[in-house]
């Protein structure tokens, strides 16, 4: 009875820590200039974001990557580097509504939509 119950709690356990975070995944920008795809990918279970930008120029990655804390009972989402370039905000703070993803810093608002592919 108890190495089947050992079994049964460890495949619990493994079953919670390998569920999918609710922001994990590319979120595509919505808006933004002409002509430019910007993607953040959120990886599952960690704390890096990879950003992609396909424009005019060709596909480029922003780096170094920032990283991310996103809290399950809040929703609330933070961003730890430049998503915008060298010139632009190294913070940004957010909220995850759904399929929507909202991140902002001083006077500088970026909204995301769930989906999207990379390359």
């Amino acid at each position: 009875m108890k190495i089947r119950t050992l079994s049964l709690l460890s495949l619990l356990a493994f079953a919670a820590c390998s569920a999918k975070s609710p922001i994990a995944g590319n979120w595509t920008r919505e808006g933004g200039p002409e002509g430019e795809k910007y993607i953040l990918e959120f990886e599952n279970g960690g704390t890096r974001v990879v950003g992609h930008i396909d424009d005019a120029d060709g596909h480029r990655h922003i780096e170094p990557s920032p990283t991310y804390t996103f809290d399950a009972a809040t929703m609330a989402v933070t961003v730890d580097g430049k998503l915008l370039g060298a010139d632009g905000p190294a913070k940004w703070t957010g909220k995850l509504d759904g399929d929507h993803l909202e991140l902002g810093a001083a006077d500088t608002k970026l909204t995301f939509h769930k989906g999207g592919k990379a390359h």
